[in-house]
């Protein structure tokens, strides 16, 4: 990170407050192998950091760069989305240049909740950075993805924040949806979702990875996706998912 054209960090003093009625203590709990693995986090951020997050989706919107999402190959999950997203293994800081809101929340993420697990659990390595930000975008009314399990390579803890629209995010114990939680998410509020810790490795690990399902209420749904990605499963899973070796 010493290359000129690199953006710098956001300082924790610029960051402060933004995002903000975090239970640390409750945060912790989802980790729990008893605990449905989701916890739904109501106004966590602040009306200016929303602001300017609202203004960098729009500015993604205007580039095309939204992909399609398919049908997951993987499990079959039905979905209907489009998606942006910056790439494992990228400098997060310039990919992030011109869009100032995503650093920032990025930046107090990892400073708020993200490092402070980290530290609790000594189960992963706190970092400076996501190294994976996405933007999923669901279209108005038809907009949804099917009860799922993210990726196996998504580690220690993934975070959902609406940005636009208003939908609906459920966790359950299976497909039938057996033990199912519901919540109602507005922009500005958002869902923190368990995932397998660093070291934690093989058997045992879908059941940390909470089955869920979203789907548009009102308007077009406008979210964006912290995660930390294990590289190295990731490139196994494609190569798995296209037959390559």
């Amino acid at each position: 990170m010493t290359s000129s054209n690199v953006t710098k960090r956001p300082t924790a003093k610029e960051v402060a407050g933004l995002l903000r009625n975090i239970d640390i203590e409750a945060v912790k709990k989802i980790f729990s192998p008893q605990h449905i693995g989701a916890i739904y986090l109501p106004d966590i951020v602040a009306p200016p950091l929303l602001f300017e997050l609202q203004k960098d989706v729009a500015h993604l919107q205007k580039t095309g760069r939204f992909t399609i999402a398919r049908r997951r190959e993987s499990d079959g999950t039905e979905q209907n989305f489009s998606y942006f997203y910056i790439e494992a293994g990228k400098n997060p800081f310039s990919e992030l240049d011109n869009l100032n809101g995503m650093r920032k929340l990025a930046a107090v993420h990892i400073d708020t909740i993200y490092n402070p697990i980290a530290e609790w659990s000594g189960n992963f390595k706190p970092v400076e950075m996501p190294n994976s930000i996405a933007v999923n975008q669901y279209p108005a009314r038809e907009g949804f993805i099917g009860y799922h399990r993210d990726y196996p390579y998504n580690r220690n803890m993934i975070m959902a924040i609406s940005v636009d629209g208003i939908s609906q995010f459920s966790v359950a114990l299976n497909k039938k949806g057996d033990g199912k939680l519901c919540y109602i998410l507005t922009p500005g509020s958002g869902v923190l979702m368990r995932a397998p810790f660093d070291s934690v490795a093989g058997e045992g690990e879908e059941a940390l990875r909470p089955l869920h399902t979203v789907k548009t209420l009102e308007g077009k749904r406008k979210a964006i996706l912290l995660r930390n990605i294990n590289e190295e499963m990731m490139f196994a899973q494609d190569k798995k998912s296209t037959g390559a070796n």
